[in-house]
Order: structure tokens, then sequence, then C-alpha cells
């Protein structure tokens, strides 16, 4: 497997990566680290709520996670 030159993916969209065993040990072998922003995630409707959403299942996978708040301000504006 080549290396890839980066080692973070912004505004990642974990709800189906989760699922996906080989996406998971493809970001924990070559060390790349998750940008998520969970209630981005929840406010377009891509979770139920905060209790639904897979950061911690992929944090306790192995997954580098860390989570973004500045898409909720500006959806606001844009969605309602």
């Amino acid at each position: 497997m080549p290396k890839y030159d980066f080692d973070k993916v912004y505004h990642f969209d974990p709800i189906y990566a989760v699922q996906d065993e080989d996406v998971i040990g493809f970001l924990v072998e070559n060390d790349i680290r998750l940008n998520i922003t969970p209630s981005s995630n929840a406010l377009l409707g891509r979770v139920p709520d905060l209790a639904h959403h897979p950061i911690a299942q992929l944090f306790r996978k192995g997954v580098g996670c860390y989570e973004s708040s500045g898409v909720l301000y500006w959806s606001q504006f844009f969605i309602g």
C-alpha cells in the first residue's frame, strides 16, 4: 500500500465509515486523524441526535478523531 501524503481529513462524514472495517484499518494503519463535526451531522440529519453519533466508536477502534464545532455556527445561517 502506498504511503499517503496527508495525516488528517477535514469534515469527514463517519456515518458509513464506522461500519467498514477496511476503512477503519486504513485510517489506523496510516495514522490519519479525522476532523468530525457531530453537531453538524445531527443538525443535517445524518444522525438522529448526538447520542447516536459514531465518533466514540471510531475512537474506541483506534481512529484518531478530533471534534470541530465551526460548521454549526455557519450552518445556522444557511439551513435555518
